[in-house]
């Protein structure tokens, strides 16, 4: 009886821990704050469902109107000038527009769900390995990648250089998934062991 409530307990910790994981906050310029699951971020718009129904219906929201989004990680993006980002090229340096596609997707990209969380979480930390390998290796999708201007990705400098960081943070995101999973993986089984004794 005791070991079923502990295993209750570590579950219902892992799921409040998945949930508040994935939630999305947008700041709209009039103030008003938008729980939310962004589904894809684009130049002029963003898609999203309501965080408290996410079966339901697929909003949009146009850039415009938001001055700020929290992303899920704890990144924040804020709203970009339309002047900065159709603005002329043509005479910036290849260095330049490189450094500014990694600035733009410190802002802009925010790495998917992969899993490796929960699989390491909920298994075992060697099989967490599998996701975590898989994700961290394959570089984002391109429409993954929630770039803030079309005109500017077609520039090969930048685009290399804002897939460069983005690769880099889903990295990131990937590992430390992995290793709050473990954490969690451990401290489930020593919970257990301790609970035996």
């Amino acid at each position: 009886m005791k070991m079923k409530k502990i295993i209750m307990i570590l579950s219902f910790t892992l799921v409040a821990m998945t949930v508040g994981y994935s939630q999305d906050l947008i700041t709209l310029k009039s103030g008003k704050e938008i729980k939310a699951k962004i589904l894809e971020v684009g130049k002029f718009e963003v898609k999203y469902k309501d965080f408290s129904n996410q079966s339901g219906p697929t909003f949009i929201a146009e850039q415009s109107d938001i001055s700020m989004i929290r992303y899920e990680d704890g990144s924040i993006a804020v709203a970009a000038d339309d002047k900065e980002t159709d603005e002329d090229t043509s005479r910036t340096t290849g260095h330049d527009l490189y450094t500014r596609g990694q600035f733009d997707a410190s802002r802009f990209y925010r790495a998917k769900f992969t899993g490796t969380f929960l699989v390491t979480a909920l298994l075992n930390p060697l099989l967490g390995l599998i996701p975590a390998i898989t994700c961290s290796s394959n570089p984002p999708k391109e429409y993954n990648l929630g770039y803030p201007s079309s005109n500017l990705m077609n520039n090969q400098d930048y685009h290399k250089g804002y897939a460069t960081k983005a690769h880099r943070m889903k990295k990131t995101k990937v590992w430390v998934n992995y290793i709050v999973g473990t954490c969690v993986y451990i401290t489930a089984i020593a919970v257990i062991a301790a609970s035996g004794q």
